[in-house]
């Protein structure tokens, strides 16, 4: 009985993680690989693109969020096994 957690905590895994590709390869992160390479010998700084918009706080949010999840069902996976599911 106790394997439900571990296969609830891969399951989420593989949904967060298929959700994460797809929201990637729908906002363009794959775009511009050229471009990419080149970025780190860029000697200016982007200072004006650092500051935090209200998307961005929401984003940062939402991933803490997504974190705190994952962390409760790593636990109660844990504890499930440690305690054999009884309870």
């Amino acid at each position: 009985m106790y394997y439900a957690g571990w296969m609830l905590l891969i399951l989420m895994g593989i949904g967060l993680g298929t959700w994460a590709f797809v929201w990637a390869l729908r906002s363009g992160q794959f775009h511009e690989q050229e471009r990419a390479r080149f970025l780190p010998l860029r000697d200016e700084m982007l200072c004006s693109q650092s500051r935090s918009s209200h998307k961005a706080r929401w984003a940062v949010g939402f991933l803490g969020l997504v974190g705190g999840l994952v962390l409760l069902s790593m636990a109660a996976a844990l504890w499930l096994t440690m305690t054999g599911g009884k309870g």
